[in-house]
């Protein structure tokens, strides 16, 4: 019994250890993107989406060769890349935390994603007193998918 238990604690150690190392390697390839982030935001105006793909790529290929080893080549194999989804999620946790310049473009995306829910929603309201009420609701359903909880896009759509 006595054997169980230590070889019990000694597998606990090592997932421990891993688990040490994953979260350091996580830390290491945030702290690249939002260097990365910082850099492009610097440059000028663009898609944060694509600022954050262009950098969330850099830092994925810089560390392979650790990711590999951390995480095995089934990883980086992965048909529906599931893997690498929830550790951009793991590393995105990190750049909203320490990552001023991050954040900044999260808010400037909402931001800007408000005002072109708002302006579909003008453009269904025109449609709607036009009396096309197809399109009106077209456009309603494309503001709601940009702002599901905006109460008033969902009452137009309901008229």
């Amino acid at each position: 019994m006595k054997k169980k238990t230590i070889i019990l604690l000694v597998i606990i150690a090592l997932n421990s250890i891993g688990a040490l190392h994953a979260q350091k390697l996580i830390k290491k390839m945030s702290s690249d993107a939002c260097d990365c982030i910082s850099d492009l935001k610097e440059d000028g105006g663009g898609d944060p989406n694509a600022f954050m793909e262009k950098c969330f790529e850099l830092a994925f290929a810089k560390y392979e060769k650790e990711l590999r080893k951390e995480y095995g080549d089934a990883f980086y194999d992965s048909p529906t890349e599931e893997a690498i989804y929830n550790l951009g999620v793991e590393i995105g946790k990190y750049l909203v935390s320490d990552c001023p310049n991050f954040l900044d473009m999260i808010v400037e995306q909402e931001k800007e994603s408000d005002s072109n829910a708002a302006a579909l929603y003008e453009k269904g309201e025109k449609f709607y007193d036009e009396g096309n009420y197809t399109l009106a609701i077209n456009e309603y359903d494309k503001a709601i998918r940009m702002d599901p909880e905006n109460h008033e896009y969902l009452n137009s759509r309901g008229v």
